[in-house]
C-alpha cells in the first residue's frame, strides 16, 4: 500500500507502512493510531472512539 501519508511522508515500502482499516489511506508510522491489532487514521480513530480528537502516542513495551 504504497502512497503518501496525510502528513506529507511517502510511505514507499510495503514492509514499513500502514494502512486505515476502516478508509484504506495510507499512514506513515508516525500518524497510525494503533488500537488493539489494527491501524487507523486520526478521523476514523475519532469515529471509532466517539470523540473529536484523536493523536498517535508514543509505542510502549511491557516487560
Amino acid at each position: 500500500m504504497p502512497g503518501q501519508c496525510g502528513c506529507g511522508t511517502q510511505v514507499g515500502n510495503h514492509f514499513h507502512s500502514f494502512g486505515c482499516q476502516d478508509c484504506g489511506a495510507a499512514l506513515c508510522a508516525t500518524c497510525a493510531i494503533s488500537l488493539e491489532s489494527a491501524s487507523y487514521c486520526s478521523a476514523c480513530a475519532a469515529d471509532l472512539l466517539e470523540t473529536r480528537t484523536v493523536r498517535s502516542g508514543s509505542p510502549f513495551d511491557l516487560h
